[in-house]
């Protein structure tokens, strides 16, 4: 063969073929891709080589095995003749690319070597355009074993060969424009050359013997730095590049490769991280991280040992570059390296191993630390593509726990501020479009994390130091310590931790965005998934409910007892929306879930939340509500169930009867059973007895004519129970119950409690006149006694209250009251028939309660009597005139007849008579005549003496006045005979000296309003001045007293007779001045206003008249 030869050509740029940012998008001046050195700039193949017309047998047989094709006269070898000194350089024709490898695959190794060897040679020897291209397009087409390039790269111990010394004389006569290499190393430009070529290359077998020449050269390259920055840079990116091709060759899936292909201890990971660690260039940093992404898939446990450096250094550096190629970079990365470490954990999707948690936990805090360098529209991007590889469903949480406690801990550690709460709101803003860039199940999957990881965090910080002492986990499996170490931080900063990831879930499940991927998920998913999922969500907010509620009991005498109190309210606020979240149609399906949890506690919140539902007007689900009554009797008849839980599932069972029952009678039936059952129990708690009382009572409601046969066992426990209670604060629940129960029942049954009526009628009014009566129960024995005295017929209603009467009169004397009460309202409901029909017998009924005064103490009667008398009025407003009057008479000869002669009844009589007054009005006074008469008598002096108290006199003269006072106001149509005024103006006027004792000033005060009226009443001139004749005469009483009533009298007359007591002036003024002069300084001061009030009342002076 002929030796080559080359002649010099200028060397021109030749273009990178390491793909960069050039191709994507314009990066900046310290981030642009470095340019080739001039010294490294890739020659181009030599000029065409020229061929012999016709090859020869010889050359042929040097070459290798005979083909067929070599024979054509149309195939020429590559081949360079020197002409001589004196001859010019003749070129064959240009050899075709495929040609050439037709030949080269013929040729045997070693002369395939030197072939290959010439080419670089020609390659590094004559750099111009042409010559490169050719030389480029000849290495594409043939077919090498890497072998050889590897050996051309990293060559062993030379050999005196011919090619091998003609390579040397080459390199000698270059040595003044090449560093030297030390040994027998490759120079770097040689180097590069080969690379630039390698690095596309496609046809090469045996790839895998390529890595150990080109780690061993990046070791070399990392150790020099005395070279320009930039060639290094360039040579590095080649370095990778050709490992990624090799890694792609290998393994284009990205399997693993076997032991005996390639050995993993050759291919040396830490030097691609210590190449990344090294290097300033994002273009070396990104071809790393390309090529270590590769690897990843084939040897996971080699990239396993280095990902923390390797994110680490992509936090700090490639995240915070705002360019498309860099994106793109993170993104590969993140993409192959992370399922590959999952991978080489053996870690399940559904449930990584705890190593792999905290590897992965540690690669978010990087992100997390870097986010805040990172460009804004950049973030969600990198974050998603990052949550999306290792697995939202196991990590969003995590990534949440992590963004809150660097907020927590750094950005809101000073007190906040306006721009502070603007950036708290943009934390939120990011947090809320991280989360939702992922399905509902998976937003709704992460606050159940969140909860439970809040609720294994410590309350405090010495409860971690004591817990971390015992804990057996290995430090980098604990995950809590991951996301929060509570020994690195105050405590103050764990309360604003759990403070604002519970705001932050409140915030995610009530945001538009949120709820709206919600509403469109509803209408694909399976119903039965999301009802698991909502359930399991509801009962973990309720387990984190108990949890806060039990710290705030440990720490309510603490100062952070607010803070406790404040969470608890803002766990209710997510409950709310946990709550609001569950579609209508699959509340019922997730209470039942509930209900069948193993904590009793989320039992009984999910039975609260039920009857929460159940009480709203909106909730139109009642009828499939219908359905849990079974599982609410097999938790009441549950006999391992808490009393609680069974109290709160009757109250569960009582609100579905009350909103189903009356359209489903029959399917409460069993409910009343069981209910009945509790009730009657011996053995059970008084509050689930008070609780089951309500749900029979709202049972009997529904099921009415049904329940009938459960009465005779229902009434009679329920009388007894309230005849053997005590009404104290801790039974006050079980006698409200009772009081319930009877109301309903009466309601919905009374025409068939007559046998238990006067029992019924008895306690209510016994409770009714307890002082210690609560304002609800006090309002349902109203609400029941109105229900007895309306639904009750008067044929049995008024037997038995003269019965209970009877009964109540001889020992108590308070609830005779309540039982007042009850008959005035059933007489106010009676109509007119029905009162002629029980005239007689209500009649001799008041007749014998208003004798009541007669037995019993001043103390005891007020009350009693009033009630008395307010019930009869009721019963005389339904009487006629003409029924009146002999009622009337009655009830007169009635107070005349007292036995023993006792004058008790007419302090009764005259009550009556007042109270039939005011509400009578000008009726009363028709049937005042013989009124007249006896009062008339009892104005006399010997009257007092009927009486043997003094009080008993006042109270006497005090209802006297009262009657006589109503008796003159209504009297406008004159019916009172003058005769009877007449008799009554000399007794009455009397009365001014007879005003002694306690009550004078009251008394006082009746007998003058009684004066006035009674004067207006007169309307005859003659019969006003002998009244004021006689009121004028008791001012020369020798009693103070009685001169100063005299004088207020004589004011009262003026006041109503007004100008009309200008006729009588004459006579008065004798008297006025008189009086003016008296002894006594508190009668002239009085006699002075008198006078004065006077003028102002007449309108003119009176002191002409002195």
């Amino acid at each position: 063969m002929v030796l080559y030869t080359a002649h010099h050509c200028t060397r021109p740029a030749f273009p990178s073929q390491i793909p960069g940012p050039s191709h994507h998008s314009t990066r900046s001046s310290q981030t642009a891709a470095p340019h080739r050195p001039p010294c490294l700039t890739t020659p181009v193949l030599p000029d065409p080589v020229l061929t012999d017309p016709v090859l020869t047998d010889s050359v042929l047989t040097d070459l290798g095995p005979q083909d067929p094709g070599l024979t054509d006269p149309v195939l020429t070898v590559p081949v360079l003749t020197d002409p001589g000194p004196h001859r010019p350089r003749s070129h064959s024709p240009r050899v075709l690319p495929d040609s050439v490898s037709r030949i080269f695959s013929f040729l045997n190794e070693e002369v395939q070597q030197e072939v290959l060897s010439s080419m670089f040679d020609v390659l590094e020897d004559q750099p111009s355009a042409e010559t490169a291209q050719t030389v480029a397009s000849v290495f594409k087409q043939i077919s090498l074993d890497a072998q050889l390039v590897a050996s051309e790269l990293c060559p062993e111990k030379m050999t005196t060969t011919t090619v091998q010394q003609t390579r040397r004389s080459r390199m000698s006569r270059k040595a003044a424009d090449r560093v030297q290499p030390a040994g027998s190393a490759v120079p770097w430009s040689r180097v590069t050359l080969i690379l630039e070529l390698l690095q596309h290359k496609k046809k090469l077998r045996r790839s895998q013997n390529l890595v150990p020449p080109l780690f061993s050269l990046l070791q070399r390259r990392l150790e020099v730095s005395e070279e320009d920055l930039s060639s290094i840079e360039y040579t590095k990116q080649l370095l990778l590049n050709c490992l990624l091709s090799v890694c792609s060759k290998l393994s284009p899936e990205g399997a693993p490769i076997l032991p005996e292909v390639l050995d993993p201890d050759r291919f040396s990971v830490e030097l691609v991280v210590q190449c990344i660690r090294s290097s300033e260039m994002s273009q070396t940093h990104h071809q790393a991280l390309l090529l270590l992404s590769a690897v990843a898939s084939i040897y996971p446990e080699k990239v396993l040992l280095n990902i923390m450096p390797i994110f680490t250094f992509m936090g700090a550096n490639i995240l915070r570059l705002d360019d498309s190629y860099s994106f793109r970079v993170i993104q590969k990365t993140v993409s192959m390296v992370i399922p590959a470490v999952l991978k080489a954990q053996d870690s399940s999707p559904s449930s990584p191993s705890p190593h792999t948690l905290s590897v992965v936990t540690r690669i978010l805090d990087v992100f997390v630390d870097a986010l805040p360098h990172v460009p804004e529209h950049r973030r969600v991007p990198v974050l998603q593509q990052l949550l999306s590889t290792v697995g939202p469903q196991d990590f969003l949480w995590v990534l949440l726990g992590l963004m809150c406690k660097q907020h927590t801990t750094t950005t809101a550690a000073a007190r906040p501020t306006a721009e502070d709460k603007d950036s708290s709101q943009k934390h939120w803003d990011l947090w809320l479009s991280i989360c939702c860039e992922f399905s509902p199940k998976v937003q709704i999957q992460t606050v159940v994390q969140v909860l439970v990881f809040l609720q294994s965090l410590p309350h405090q910080q010495e409860q971690e130091s004591t817990s971390s002492r015992r804990r057996s986990v290995p430090q980098e499996e604990n995950l809590q310590e991951l996301i929060f170490n509570t020994e690195t931080h105050s405590s103050k900063h764990l309360r604003h931790f759990v403070f604002e990831n519970l705001s932050f879930c409140c915030a995610l499940l009530g945001s538009r965005r949120f709820l709206q991927q919600v509403v469109d998920q509803s209408k694909s998913e399976e119903e039965e998934q999301e009802e698991a999922q909502q359930q399991r969500l509801l009962e973990q907010t309720l387990l984190y409910i108990q949890s806060v509620a039990q710290n705030l009991e440990l720490n309510s005498d603490k100062p952070t007892s607010k803070f406790w109190r404040i969470l608890l309210n803002k766990s209710y606020e997510l409950l709310d929306k946990v709550v609001a979240l569950l579609p209508s149609g699959s509340f019922v399906a997730v209470t039942r879930g509930l209900m069948g949890n193993e904590v009793p506690n989320v039992r009984r919140k999910a039975l609260e939340l039920f009857n929460n539902k159940l009480q709203q007007k909106n909730w139109d689900q009642h009828q499939s509500s219908l359905g849990l009554s079974s599982d609410l009797l097999a938790l009441v008849s549950s006999s391992s169930e808490s009393s609680l839980n069974r109290q709160t599932a009757l109250f569960s069972l009582k609100l579905l009867c009350r909103l189903c029952g009356e359209a489903n009678p029959q399917a409460f039936i069993p409910v009343m059973t069981v209910a009945m059952g509790v009730v009657m129990a011996t053995h059970e708690e008084r509050n689930v007895k008070a609780t089951a009382l309500q749900c029979v009572a709202e049972c009997v409601t529904a099921l009415k004519a049904l329940a009938i046969p459960q009465l005779p066992s229902l009434v009679p426990l329920v009388v007894s129970s309230l005849k053997a209670t005590p009404l104290t604060s801790s039974s006050e629940l079980y006698v409200l119950s009772c009081v319930i129960a009877l109301q309903k029942i009466m309601e919905t049954l009374a025409s068939f409690t007559s046998p238990y009526l006067q029992d019924i009628t008895d306690q209510v009014c016994g409770l009714s006149s307890l002082c210690t009566v609560t304002p609800p129960l006090a309002a349902r024995l109203a609400t029941l006694k109105s229900t007895i005295a309306t639904k009750i017929p008067s044929r049995v209603l008024l037997p038995t209250a003269t019965v209970v009467y009877e009964r109540l009169v001889l020992d108590r004397q308070g609830p005779v009251v309540a039982l007042m009460s009850i008959l005035q309202q059933h007489i106010g409901h009676m109509d007119r028939d029905q009162v002629s029909l029980h005239q007689s017998e209500l009649t001799s009924f008041f007749l014998t309660a208003l004798d009541f005064r007669a037995t019993h103490t001043q103390e005891e009667v007020e009350q009693v009597e009033g009630a008395v008398v307010d019930a009869l009025v009721s019963l005389v407003l339904k009487l006629s005139e003409v029924t009146f009057k002999p009622l009337f008479y009655k009830l007169l000869d009635w107070s005349r007849t007292a036995p023993g002669g006792s004058a008790e009844r007419l302090l009764t009589f005259l009550r009556v008579c007042s109270s039939l007054a005011q509400t009578l009005k000008g009726l009363f006074v028709l049937f005042s005549g013989n009124l007249l008469k006896l009062i008339s008598d009892l104005l006399q002096p010997h009257a007092p003496s009927l009486f043997s108290s003094q009080e008993h006199q006042c109270l006497m003269m005090s209802l006297v006045l009262d009657v006589l006072h109503k008796i003159f106001l209504y009297d406008t149509s004159k019916s009172v005979s003058v005769d009877s005024k007449r008799a009554l103006l000399e007794p009455l006027v009397d009365q001014l000296e007879n005003l002694q004792g306690a009550h004078r000033s009251s008394l006082r005060q009746s007998l003058i309003l009684c004066l006035g009226q009674f004067c207006v009443s007169l309307s005859d001139d003659q019969d006003w001045k002998n009244l004021n004749q006689r009121v004028l005469m008791k001012t020369r009483s020798q009693e103070e007293q009685v001169r100063l009533s005299a004088l207020a009298a004589v004011l009262e007359l003026c006041s109503k007779l007004r100008e009309n007591y200008l006729l009588l002036l004459p006579e008065t003024i004798p008297f006025l001045s008189e009086l003016m002069e008296d002894e006594s300084e508190e009668v002239e001061k009085e006699v002075q206003r008198v006078v004065q009030e006077m003028e102002n009342v007449l309108g003119e002076p009176l002191q002409n008249y002195f």
